[in-house]
């Protein structure tokens, strides 16, 4: 009976090893990160502006690779510019990064994560998805402390606003990540770092 149980506890052990250093989901999973822009290596990513002057409204946004990143990283992208009090509905300005205009699949990914730091002020973390029409993009609230944070947002917390028609998030169509302030009139810094899906 012991040498059976000994020989039961071995084959045991060798499958639990062998499932450990074979199983397949381990190592695409390590291998899954995608660097969508670090402001170092020459890989900045394609930024464009954002703001209510679409829709009417008058704020504003700039951005520019700044000194001084995340985790003695040499550079970090700034966004900053002013909200007003023009466009009804409420001010939002700031910039994003395309990846793909129609969308790529990142469902066999887990997550956002970036290094964030500002003003102290809240702000939109979004990623947009072709699926959506209405600009009611999928994202999450992140307050911008003064000092570098590493921010991981699971795609299972990303959220619609509370308008327009809602669609169902798949991950197989997003075309970029997005950070915008908005709430009350104000001038607003934002400084992000090292973005990329895990």
């Amino acid at each position: 009976m012991a040498k059976r149980i000994s020989v039961l506890t071995v084959l045991a052990l060798a499958f639990i090893v062998g499932g450990l250093a074979f199983n397949p989901a381990a190592t695409s999973s390590a291998a899954k990160a995608l660097a969508v822009a670090d402001f170092d290596s020459g890989n900045n990513g394609q930024w464009y502006k954002i703001s209510d002057r679409i829709a009417g409204g008058s704020s504003s946004a700039n951005y520019e690779v700044v000194g001084g990143g995340a985790a003695k990283t040499k550079n970090a992208l700034r966004i900053s510019g002013n909200l007003t009090k023009d466009f009804r509905y409420g001010p939002f300005a700031g910039a994003g990064v395309r990846i793909d205009n129609n969308g790529r699949d990142m469902s066999g990914y887990k997550g956002l994560r970036f290094y964030m730091r500002g003003d102290g002020g809240t702000y939109r973390v979004s990623v947009p998805s072709a699926v959506v029409k209405n600009h009611n993009e999928f994202g999450k609230d992140v307050v911008a402390g003064k000092a570098w944070r590493l921010v991981s947002i699971p795609f299972a917390q990303l959220a619609q606003g509370n308008y327009g028609p809602r669609v169902k998030w798949t991950g197989r169509d997003v075309r970029g990540v997005e950070i915008t302030a908005n709430g009350s009139p104000r001038s607003f810094t934002v400084e992000v770092d090292q973005i990329s899906f895990y």
